[in-house]
């Protein structure tokens, strides 16, 4: 019985998941949206439609290629299984490794600076590195009351001012720049393991790279200093040692696992949903393979994972909250309630319907920073909206169809706007200039074909899950991430930049729809092989059609099979 709803919670991830990126591959074929420079605020959501046929040709193009890949890889499967070690094992550290030197590269040619929120929470933690905590006096300034869980990402960026200051002072922040791109690079490398882990098909983690490759959005974004990269690539060295966890139950894989969730969070307080979403799969683990009955010390070790990692989760951003209020000697708020961020997903803002706008924080500060009264003022609006919905649908119809596609859709993730409005075109050179500049439709026009393959990719996965999945619970791990994304940012505060990772998280999925996909192809084109491939732990050997052996045949039969082939050839 508790294997059967186990189960069907396995489904209800899978299919949730696959109705919104169903809904997100459809609309992308005939939807473009571009965030651009165009209006007084330097912050522009455009949105436009065309006709579906030329994506729809590219995106078979696409498909193609990795159709041909495959069947070239099938012919050389002698050479490639030889090779396997050089060609495969090594394929995460050169992803890694290209995505460091291209991502070097950007930054030396774009040649941004933090401004805004990014400013503040920079110019926070080179204060505080320094004894300074002026900034947490209310006489001065509110900004860390309204949002305390900006102290997380300040902490963590002390820190690392105060390492490096060993080595000596910084001009400039190009050195926290380049940690991002590290950090980028440590949590592409931990995608394909992920894959590897996952999926345990060496095609799937060969096309899954191969997409990685590609996926530039997250490289341009990495100049923008916030807690957006660090955070994701805690969140995925968090889901690699999970796993790793549940294939032996190794209590130092639950303890790293737990450690980097606790850091996503402290970090990038949005991650909470990728918390949410462990949580949950280490209770269906521990429900579905039975652990109390078959195995109790496993059972209790994983209560201990899933307590770590709420312990973490929930106690290192208060901790940093904590620890500033008693460095600085203030009382620090609680900062705006989420119902602002609720009630602004749900509002007009002038730049998408459901983007920041500054009302629903209003109410925080007019009634002198006091949580519970703007709570109820934010929940007595987001009632009168609701009711606005209802007596209008097909408004919000419109309404929730453009937050949605204005985050999802739109193709750069905020990746190059960022990278304009924080630095002069001028000073940008190469690579950067072309993109910010002369080249940005093109890099765009790429980026949404791009978009539109891993999009329907990704559903296409979705099905085969249904399809093959076995309903293993660790295929659902990402799915449930990115349903925790695509539900959080339904209602709450909406910005494309939000969805620029866990649409780097779909890729492994993509790649595991990719291969399936490419292998119905095969079945539906290509005429049964005229050869059989026989695998043993000691021998890998083509075997010709003419031998008419069955596939079927024993384990045992094999190394007969091998030696009959071996007498031949020395005969030969």
């Amino acid at each position: 019985m508790i294997k059967k709803a186990v189960n069907i919670g396995f489904y209800i991830i899978i299919i949730f998941t696959l109705l919104f990126a169903s809904f997100l591959a459809l609309v992308s074929m005939i939807q473009t949206v571009d965030m651009n420079l165009d209006n007084d605020w330097k912050e522009n959501i455009e949105f436009s439609y065309h006709f579906p046929i030329g994506n729809l040709i590219l995106m078979l193009f696409s498909l193609g290629l990795f159709f041909f890949l495959y069947r070239y890889c099938k012919k050389q499967s002698t050479f490639i299984y030889q090779y396997k070690e050089i060609i495969l094992d090594k394929l995460p550290h050169v992803l890694a490794f290209f995505i460091f030197v291209l991502g070097i590269n950007w930054l030396y040619a774009a040649q941004t600076h933090p401004s805004h929120d990014s400013w503040y929470v920079m110019n926070a933690a080179q204060n505080f590195s320094r004894g300074d905590y002026s900034v947490l006096s209310l006489d001065t300034e509110t900004y860390f009351h309204r949002y305390p869980f900006q102290l997380g990402y300040v902490l963590f960026t002390e820190i690392v001012i105060r390492s490096f200051r060993i080595i000596g002072e910084a001009e400039n922040m190009l050195y926290l720049q380049c940690i991002n791109v590290f950090m980028l690079a440590v949590a592409y490398f931990g995608l394909v393991n992920i894959t590897k882990i996952t999926f345990k098909n060496n095609a799937v983690t060969l096309f899954t790279s191969l997409l990685l490759f590609f996926c530039f959005q997250p490289v341009m974004f990495s100049t923008f200093l916030y807690g957006n990269t660090p955070g994701f690539m805690f969140v995925i060295l968090s889901v690699y040692n999970a796993l790793r966890f549940f294939e032996g139950y190794k209590i130092r894989h639950g303890a790293i696992s737990a450690f980097c969730i606790g850091m996503a969070v402290l970090v990038k307080y949005n991650n909470m949903i990728a918390l949410v979403a462990l949580c949950i799969i280490i209770l269906l683990n521990l429900l579905k393979e039975k652990l109390f009955k078959k195995n109790l010390r496993h059972a209790l070790v994983s209560l201990g994972f899933f307590a770590l990692s709420l312990a973490f989760g929930l106690g290192m951003s208060s901790f940093a909250v904590r620890q500033y209020g008693k460095r600085a000697d203030v009382e620090m708020s609680k900062g705006a309630p989420m119902s602002a961020w609720l009630l602004m997903g749900v509002s007009e803002a002038y730049i998408a319907p459901g983007w920041y706008n500054a009302h629903p924080i209003g109410a925080y500060e007019q009634f002198n920073r006091n949580t519970s009264a703007a709570i109820s003022v934010n929940m007595k609006e987001f009632k009168d909206r609701m009711g606005e919905f209802s007596q209008d649908l097909g408004y919000t119809a419109n309404f929730f169809f453009r937050k949605f596609t204005s985050q999802w859709n739109e193709s750069t993730y905020q990746s190059i706007w960022t990278n304009q409005v924080r630095s002069d075109q001028e000073s940008k050179t190469g690579l950067a200039a072309y993109v910010c500049d002369d080249g940005e439709q093109s890099v765009k026009s790429f980026l949404n074909i791009y978009n539109i393959f891993i999009f329907t990719m990704f559903s296409a996965g979705l099905i085969f899950l249904i399809k093959y999945g076995k309903r293993k619970i660790s295929f659902a791990f990402l799915p449930l991430i990115i349903l925790g994304g695509f539900l959080f940012h339904t209602f709450f505060e909406a910005k494309s930049q939000y969805a620029i990772f866990y649409f780097v998280m779909m890729i492994p999925i993509a790649g595991y729809g990719l291969f399936n996909c490419v292998k119905l192809i095969e079945k539906m084109l290509i005429e049964e092989e005229k050869y059989y491939l026989m695998v043993t732990p000691k021998y890998y050997l083509q075997i010709p059609e003419n031998k008419k052996y069955e596939l079927q045949v024993l384990k045992k039969d094999f190394i007969q099979i091998i030696k009959e082939n071996k007498k031949e050839e020395a005969s030969q």
